[in-house]
């Protein structure tokens, strides 16, 4: 009632009511005159009631400011009470210690009374004798340090530190290091384990199958093979596409090694559908210059012209040919889904080499157009979650999954800390020597169509 602007639209508001019932006296409701000075009306009583609410949130403001401050007032008071209990204690333990003082000042000057006195009465005794009561001697064994003792806690605690680095490491190792890893890890079938290559089988791993067919790795791969046979052994055509996580893992050399596997008794061929970071032309020594898959796909380059036979197999080969600068939308066209169906149709199984699943969704489109789906894995790199995620996906799109192949796999590693292979493993090698040179002379052939 005291805010001059609410008692200025009170008085408004009862000047503009006088007037309406004035002008009601004189003319009707729906008179223009009656009309204006009832919305007048109505505004100031709006006006009004705003500025009425403008004031109780006004009023509201400072009465939570005033108990703010009240809450303040309070806490500083119960503070201050704190203080004065605190500087109560401290004087009564002020009183405590000024009484332990003059009492340890009293036994001091006690003390130094007697002592004065005892020199004074030694100075005194010319005749005073000193007496050995006891022979000292040697002790035979060292006080300190104790050697025994301190070395067998020492090694107490470093077999302790060892094993709880070892368990934390084992935590934290989140891997793939076994058949056993995969089945639990990933719920999915295991194809096979390939070794690790080092040296120059490392930089020739590309064709290893050729080089030298009766290692424990063209044995794995060998495996791998008929995995995939009995995957679909319903299918004429079989399509697969290798696909790993992350690049790095070895996928375009097990799809190298698995179609000159493949090779050795069917119309096999391989193509390079990774157009972002091609490899195959590179592993295998191909002609760089020769059109690839995006030539045919463009029609700039005949199927004839494309193919590259790998030497001493059987095996023919497509590069990817120029990088195109929208990769994913030529794999997403229909004329590239028509081209793999006219490339399975050529021979007995097409393998395809596509890019990782994590960071290219090239993979996906290319597991719609293919039998199924053979994962790489990298052994002791790869986590499991990254993994497990790039195969939920392609579940999606409901790809199959043939299988996980564990590449880059320490035996000897494995079997030393794991216990998970024995040395049988490696027996496998020249087990099938004869049959590998025999199957290498029946090379079929690859029939070029238009």
């Amino acid at each position: 009632m005291r805010n001059p602007l609410v008692g200025t639209w009170r008085d408004n508001e009862r000047e503009l009511q006088k007037r309406l019932e004035e002008l009601s006296l004189r003319y009707g409701p729906e008179h223009p005159r009656m009309i204006q000075v009832q919305t007048e009306l109505r505004q100031a009583r709006e006006n009004l009631t705003r500025q009425v609410e403008t004031v109780v949130a006004s009023l509201r403001n400072e009465v939570d400011l005033a108990k703010g401050n009240e809450k303040a007032l309070e806490k500083s008071l119960a503070e201050a009470k704190g203080e004065v209990l605190n500087i109560n204690r401290k004087e009564f333990e002020l009183a405590s210690l000024e009484r332990a003082v003059a009492t340890n000042q009293q036994i001091y000057e006690m003390f130094l009374n007697r002592f004065k006195e005892t020199s004074a009465s030694r100075e005194m005794d010319t005749n005073t004798v000193a007496r050995v009561t006891d022979e000292a001697r040697p002790s035979q064994y060292p006080v300190k340090p104790k050697k025994e003792q301190a070395t067998s806690i020492a090694f107490v605690l470093g077999l302790l530190a060892g094993a709880l680095i070892a368990l934390l490491l084992e935590r934290l190792d989140n891997t793939l290091k076994s058949a056993d890893d995969v089945e639990e890890k990933l719920e999915q079938p295991m194809l096979t384990m390939l070794p690790l290559l080092v040296g120059s089988e490392a930089k020739s791993v590309g064709r290893h199958y050729l080089d030298d067919p009766t290692s424990v790795f063209s044995e794995a791969i060998r495996t791998a093979r008929t995995g995939v046979l009995l995957s679909a052994s319903d299918s004429e055509n079989l399509t697969v596409l290798i696909t790993s996580s992350v690049p790095d893992e070895g996928k375009t050399a097990v799809a190298i090694n698995l179609a000159l596997a493949e090779a050795q008794s069917k119309r096999a061929l391989l193509i390079d559908a990774d157009l972002r970071r091609p490899s195959v032309a590179g592993k295998l020594g191909l002609d760089p210059t020769k059109p690839g898959l995006t030539s045919l796909l463009t029609g700039s380059a005949t199927f004839a012209e494309c193919l590259q036979r790998i030497p001493g197999s059987s095996l023919y080969a497509i590069s990817a040919g120029p990088i195109p600068l929208n990769p994913l939308e030529m794999l997403l066209s229909k004329r590239f889904e028509r081209l793999i169906a006219a490339l399975a149709g050529t021979c007995d199984i097409l393998v395809i080499d596509s890019p990782p699943v994590h960071l290219v969704s090239d993979a996906l489109v290319l597991s719609k157009m293919s039998t199924g789906v053979l994962f790489v894995v990298k052994a002791d790199s790869t986590p499991y979650p990254l993994v497990r995620r790039c195969i939920r996906a392609l579940e999606e799109v409901e790809a199959k999954i043939f299988g996980v192949t564990l590449n880059q796999l320490d035996f000897r590693r494995a079997e030393r800390y794991y216990g998970a292979y024995t040395g049988s493993y490696y027996r496998y090698e020249g087990y099938s020597t004869k049959a590998v040179k025999r199957a290498d002379r029946d090379e079929p052939a690859l029939t070029v169509s238009s």
